[in-house]
């Protein structure tokens, strides 16, 4: 069993938000929501309880998406930012 390292997630977490930026929120596959499940649990598991909020926001805007049609683009552009912003605050710690 390997540890999960902060290094490791925060490294997961840049790989997560280039795909965001680079597929939009239109595309986004369904294992890309179980992916983030999974990392989220990390970030749990690490106490990266903002991270992990916002994973969980982001999930939920995603299942708006999918199941109501009542997507808001402008708060999942939110909680990307907010992900992005508090990765980089994170590195600049490490």
């Amino acid at each position: 069993m390997s540890q999960i390292t902060i290094e490791s997630v925060v490294m997961e977490l840049e790989e997560f938000l280039d795909d965001v930026c680079l597929s939009g929120c239109h595309s986004m596959p369904s294992y890309r929501v179980a992916d983030m499940k999974s990392l989220a649990s990390s970030c749990q598991e690490l106490g990266l309880q903002l991270a992990e909020q916002t994973l969980h926001n982001m999930i939920d805007e995603m299942a708006k998406k999918n199941n109501t049609l009542q997507f808001d683009y402008e708060a999942f552009i939110h909680h990307y930012f907010t992900l992005s912003g508090y990765v980089e605050i994170i590195k600049s710690r490490l």
